[in-house]
């Protein structure tokens, strides 16, 4: 069975290339940020914010929020040269904050 399937065959409502996308925005996150990248910080399993400014939860909003204003002007990511980058870092953004304020912990209340 191909990771392709194995992905959809998992996670059939996700598209495959959008997490893929997404992924590049962690990685390109933890080679620019490095101990400080949601990734590092993420293998540890911590969930603190630390006193990093980019980290509270109105900055990964905001962060959020331009990435998406740079798709609907037709930008193109920085780093990646595609707008399909940039709402896979809002993506991105919002998994990190889904992360920091620990919303795994949060019970699902039942439909």
């Amino acid at each position: 069975m191909s990771n392709l399937q194995i992905a959809q065959d998992q996670f059939p409502f996700l598209l495959k290339s959008f997490l893929d996308d997404m992924n590049a925005i962690g990685q390109y996150g933890h080679e620019k940020y490095g101990d400080f990248s949601f990734h590092a910080r993420a293998l540890k399993g911590d969930t603190s914010r630390g006193d990093h400014p980019r980290t509270t939860p109105e900055a990964i909003a905001e962060h959020a929020k331009e990435h998406f204003a740079m798709f609907l002007r037709g930008e193109s990511h920085d780093h990646f040269g595609t707008r399909r980058h940039q709402l896979a870092a809002v993506a991105f953004n919002a998994m990190m904050e889904y992360y920091f304020a620990e919303m795994e912990r949060e019970p699902i209340s039942p439909q």
